[in-house]
């Protein structure tokens, strides 16, 4: 398997990226958070801001367990849980 393209931020990382990051860390294995950070590069890519970085990594677990979107709001804002379903 290819590995992702880096990440490169266009702006410092947001409260938003480092709640996502840890939540990402918690609830991915190697494999599926590989796959979520190179979501998360594509969004990077179109020079969005946090939320939607935050939104697109954690867009996985949410579309798993829409439960999450709860704990995503609390923890990443609740922009980051509105986008995270539908990214």
């Amino acid at each position: 398997m290819q590995k992702p393209t880096p990440l490169k931020l266009v702006q410092p990382p947001a409260r938003e990226t480092d709640a996502a990051t840890a939540l990402a860390r918690a609830w991915y294995d190697e494999a599926a958070l590989e796959d979520a950070l190179a979501t998360m590069a594509i969004v990077a890519e179109l020079n969005l801001d946090g939320e939607a970085l935050a939104a697109a990594l954690l867009a996985p677990a949410a579309r798993r367990d829409p439960a999450r979107l709860g704990e995503i709001a609390e923890r990443c804002g609740a922009r980051v849980g509105e986008l995270a379903p539908g990214v």
